[in-house]
């Protein structure tokens, strides 16, 4: 504006209120999907869920966007820049680690750093482009530089400081912007099928330009690539979601074929969504959110519990209410008790457990209340049912700082089992840790990113986890099998050109492995083990 003291504000609408943690804005609609709204600028913003303000006429018979998400730049500076990423996502899936990206020299650039893609934009379209240089973590796939000439040629050199990767752009030979001033290349995420844009021609070292980089193996965790699969087989089951698609219970052995649960639940009862399953250790019942089987359910998916044979469904009701669940949830052996994530609590995200009497679901009990933390989701159950362990933490999504909980299924005995900070010796103490299970000797196997996303055990009585494997790495979401075999989502295996979750299935101690189902996306929602 010409003078300071003029308030500026980004105005979002939306169907319902958000919950606002930090610099993050989360709205769930009333049929589970999300949308998350990350504030990367201004730096201190004043970020508020509110009603949409009436106004003569206004709204409009059946408007859905009764709400509004405002960010304001405080103080009310003459001059401020807004940027946000938006993320949709469906239920109980986090979103995508988001982070500011500044140009440290030349014409000034800024962006986000998503998924592994940093894109950047000119802070002053009427600048002249002259060159451009910018650091990101070693590990950044893709590039977006926008703003420039349109179709004119630039050169990229790369250079390692202090662990992480300065980037310089700037006019020459070895690449061209597009048509719409774009230049763009690496790995992008969001590509179709994962596809990598070719590099500009010349991407050299700055530090040895006379030299071409050297051509490298990529190796897991530093170490070798993982050997060949030797696992003959597990024991157990598996189930897991694809999008678009349905999901699926598959046998945990080398090249077996996966079960469209979807498919066969549709000669019971037509439906157009169901969002996950997970099933109880024992094998006998099946878990799911679905919008099938109570009309209650349509357009807003219901907790039900299915038969492992799919013989019969019962659609869970608490004190005569059906359940919309919050995001992953799990179930007992025997199929009489069902720990689910909702709102409703004292903090944003709780978890509630039910139990079934005599056909009848006891109300929701709150589980979480003595929790620290404002997020509490992902539950597991231990084999008895008595205890679950979950993900918990001050954001949503698994995002940095998040630790690993356990309570009992009666409401006692909360605790704090493991922290990010209570990383191994010689490993950074931030991260996060995600997706805990039980083992059948009592510890607790879980994801951790403290050396690249693996897969950890913490013995019972430990305070200490261990690596299950080091040969493994980009291994999420883990559940274990009656054996004490792991299955997890791995994205790393070497002919996994697509970049897809696949399922792999490794001996407890991590010394061999079976691949599962390869070549299908399965969804980071969660995959169920049992019997």
């Amino acid at each position: 504006s010409r003078t300071a003291g003029r308030f500026k504000r980004f105005w979002l609408n939306l169907p319902a209120p958000a919950v606002i943690v930090g610099s993050q804005a989360m709205m769930t609609t009333a049929t589970g999907q999300q949308l998350l709204v990350t504030s990367l600028l201004p730096a201190d913003p004043v970020i508020t869920s509110e009603p949409a303000e009436p106004l003569e006429g206004e709204p409009a018979n059946q408007e859905p966007m009764q709400f509004r998400l405002r960010v304001e730049a405080p103080g009310g500076p003459q001059d401020v820049r807004f940027l946000h990423v938006l993320q949709g996502a469906d239920t109980g899936a986090r979103g995508d680690e988001v982070a500011l990206v500044q140009s440290a020299s030349g014409t000034p650039f800024v962006g986000a750093l998503v998924k592994g893609t940093a894109v950047l934009f000119p802070m002053d379209l009427g600048t002249s482009f002259s060159n451009l240089t910018f650091t990101v973590p070693a590990n950044t796939a893709g590039y977006m530089v926008t703003g420039l000439t349109l179709n004119a040629s630039y050169e990229v050199l790369t250079e390692p400081v202090s662990g992480e990767l300065q980037v310089t752009v700037r006019p020459g030979t070895g690449s061209s912007a597009d048509g719409g001033g774009v230049l763009a290349w690496g790995t992008l995420a969001g590509d179709s099928q994962g596809q990598c844009r070719p590099a500009p021609a010349r991407v050299v070292s700055a530090s040895a330009p006379e030299e071409p980089p050297p051509v490298t193996v990529p190796t897991t965790a530093g170490t070798s690539l993982p050997p060949a699969a030797t696992l003959p087989a597990a024991v157990g089951y598996i189930t897991f979601t694809v999008a678009e698609s349905g999901v699926y219970r598959i046998a945990a052995q080398p090249g077996a074929m996966p079960e469209n649960v979807s498919r066969a639940l549709d000669q019971l009862a037509p439906g157009a969504g169901d969002e996950w399953l997970n099933m109880s250790p024992d094998g006998a019942w099946l878990l799911l959110s679905t919008d099938r089987f109570d009309p209650e359910c349509v357009g807003w998916p219901c907790l039900a519990l299915v038969a492992g044979d799919l013989s019969a469904v019962v659609v869970v009701r608490a004190g005569g209410q059906v359940i919309h669940p919050g995001g992953f949830s799990a179930l007992a052996s025997g199929g009489d008790l069902i720990v689910y994530l909702d709102s409703g609590g004292p903090h944003a995200q709780d978890l509630w457990v039910v139990t079934r009497r005599g056909g009848n679901w006891s109300a929701p009990v709150l589980l979480t209340g003595n929790s620290p933390y404002a997020f509490n989701h992902q539950p597991a159950l231990s084999a008895d049912g008595r205890q679950v362990v979950f993900d918990c933490a001050d954001e949503p999504y698994g995002a940095q700082g998040t630790a690993l909980c356990e309570v009992g299924t009666d409401g006692t005995g909360f605790r704090v089992m493991l922290t990010p900070a209570e990383s191994p010796p010689g490993l950074p103490d931030s991260g996060a840790l995600h997706q805990p299970d039980y083992a059948p000797d009592g510890s607790i196997v879980f994801e951790a990113d403290w050396n690249g996303e693996q897969i950890w055990r913490l013995a019972p009585g430990a305070s200490v986890p261990d690596r299950v494997s080091v040969l493994f790495n980009n291994d999420n979401s883990p559940c274990v099998l009656p054996d004490g075999t792991i299955a997890s989502l791995w994205l790393n295996r070497p002919e996994n050109v697509s970049g897809v979750h696949e399922i792999k299935v490794m001996a407890a101690d991590g010394s061999s492995y079976l691949l599962a189902l390869t070549d299908r996306d399965v969804a980071d929602y969660g995959i169920g083990c049992g019997e």
